[in-house]
C-alpha cells in the first residue's frame, strides 16, 4: 500500500517536473531562436529613442500613425529648443507594450505626449495577429517591442499571444541566428543606409505629406464616426485601458517625466462630418476618459474639437491630415504645452546632435 502511494507521488512529481521543463524549453525556444535580437533594428523611430537616451529634456510623442502625419516634430524642437522625436507607429499596436518600452527610456527631464487614437480607449488585452506576426518575422520588424518587455511580460506574450504553430515555424527557421537567417544582415545594411540618410536630414519621426493620397478602403466605405468608434454600438472604456493608465502612472512616478495626453487629429472626408453622428456620446465619452486620466494626475492638451479638421485636410484616412493642417495642429500643441508651463531647453547644436546619432549608428 505504502509502495503504491509512493509510486503515485513520484509519478505526479515527475509529471509536474516534465511539464515545467517543457514549458521552460518552449519559452526559451521562442525567446532565443524565434525572435530576432539585434542592436540595430529596422525601426528608425526606435533608433531615435535609444540613441537619444543621454540627451536631456526630450519631448517624445507616442501613439499611432495619426501623430506621424499630424505633428511636426521639427517645429516643436525649434520652438522649445528640446530634441523632439515621434516614436509612434500603428494605432492597433498594444498600448501596454508601448508603455513598457517607454519605461526603459523616460527620464526625469523628459516630456511625453500621448495623442492616442480612440481605439486605445476601448481595446482589450488581446494582441492583434498582425502585430504578433511582425514581432516574429524574419526581419525582426517589431522584435524591439518584445526585447523591451520585462521577463514576466515576455512570458505572458509567449504563452498568451503567440500561436503555437507560428512560434514553432519561427523557431525552426532559426530567425534569431544570423548565420542561418540572411534577412538579419540584409535588414541591418538597409537600416544603416536608411538611418544615416534620415539623420542627415534631421528627421525626427514625422511624415508630413501635402498631396492627398488614395483613400483608404475603410475611410471610403464608412462615415467618420463609424470609422472612429464602430458601426453597431458605441464602445465603452475598457478595463485594459484603465490598467494601462495605472501602469503609466507607475512609470511617471518612477521616472519623474512629465506626461500629457492629447486628443487625436481627425479629418473629414465630406465637409466637416466628424463627431456628428455620435455627437453626445462622444462628448460623454471624452469627459469620462478625461476624468479617469486626471484622477491619475495626468492632464489633457486641448479638446477633441480643437483637433478636428474639415475635408480639405484629409490625406488618405480620417486619422491622417495634410501637412498644412499638421502645421495648425502643431501650433495648437505648442500653445497648450506653453500653457502647461513647459520651459524651453538650451539651444540645440544640430551638428553635435547629428554626430551623436551617427556615432550610435556606427556602434
Amino acid at each position: 500500500m505504502l509502495a503504491t502511494e509512493m509510486y503515485k507521488a513520484r509519478f505526479v512529481l515527475a509529471s509536474l517536473a516534465s511539464f515545467v521543463l517543457l514549458a521552460v524549453g518552449y519559452f526559451l525556444l521562442i525567446d532565443r531562436l524565434a525572435i530576432v535580437d539585434t542592436n540595430l533594428g529596422v525601426s528608425y523611430r526606435q533608433f531615435l529613442l535609444q540613441a537619444s537616451d543621454d540627451i536631456p529634456k526630450r519631448i517624445i510623442v507616442e501613439s499611432g500613425s495619426n501623430a506621424i502625419h499630424s505633428i511636426d516634430a521639427q517645429a516643436i524642437e525649434q520652438h522649445f529648443g528640446r530634441l523632439t522625436i515621434i516614436v509612434s507607429d500603428n494605432a492597433g499596436y498594444p498600448l501596454r507594450h508601448k508603455i513598457e518600452r517607454l519605461a526603459n527610456h523616460l527620464k526625469a527631464d523628459d516630456t511625453l505626449i500621448l495623442p492616442l487614437e480612440w481605439l486605445q480607449y476601448r481595446a482589450d488585452d488581446k494582441l492583434p495577429a498582425d502585430y504578433v506576426s511582425s514581432v516574429l518575422d524574419e526581419r525582426g520588424s517589431n522584435a524591439f517591442y518584445y526585447r523591451e518587455l520585462s521577463w514576466p511580460e515576455r512570458i505572458r506574450f509567449v504563452y498568451q499571444s503567440v500561436p503555437f504553430k507560428l512560434g514553432l515555424q519561427a523557431a525552426f527557421r532559426l530567425n534569431a541566428l544570423q548565420s542561418h537567417n540572411p534577412h538579419i544582415a540584409a535588414a541591418r545594411q538597409d537600416s544603416l543606409s536608411r538611418f544615416e540618410g534620415q539623420i542627415r536630414q534631421s528627421a525626427r519621426g514625422s511624415q508630413l505629406i501635402e498631396k492627398g493620397a488614395e483613400l483608404n478602403n475603410l475611410a471610403r466605405g464608412l462615415k467618420c464616426d463609424y470609422y472612429l468608434f464602430g458601426l453597431w454600438e458605441f464602445p465603452p472604456i475598457s478595463a485594459t485601458f484603465i490598467e494601462n493608465l495605472q501602469r503609466l502612472a507607475e512609470v511617471r512616478d518612477a521616472s519623474g517625466a512629465k506626461i500629457f495626453f492629447a486628443w487625436p487629429a481627425v479629418t473629414a472626408r465630406d465637409d466637416n462630418e466628424c463627431y456628428q453622428i455620435y455627437e453626445q456620446q462622444i462628448r460623454d465619452y471624452a469627459s469620462s476618459i478625461q476624468s479617469l486620466v486626471e484622477a491619475q494626475g495626468f492632464s489633457f492638451l486641448g479638446t477633441p474639437e480643437q483637433s478636428r479638421f474639415d475635408h480639405q485636410c484629409m490625406l488618405d484616412t480620417y486619422y491622417h491630415v495634410r501637412a498644412t493642417c499638421a502645421a495648425i495642429r502643431t501650433r495648437q500643441l505648442i500653445s497648450a504645452l506653453q500653457t502647461q508651463g513647459l520651459e524651453s531647453g538650451l539651444r540645440l547644436d544640430q551638428r553635435s546632435l547629428q554626430e551623436s546619432f551617427l556615432s550610435h549608428l556606427r556602434q
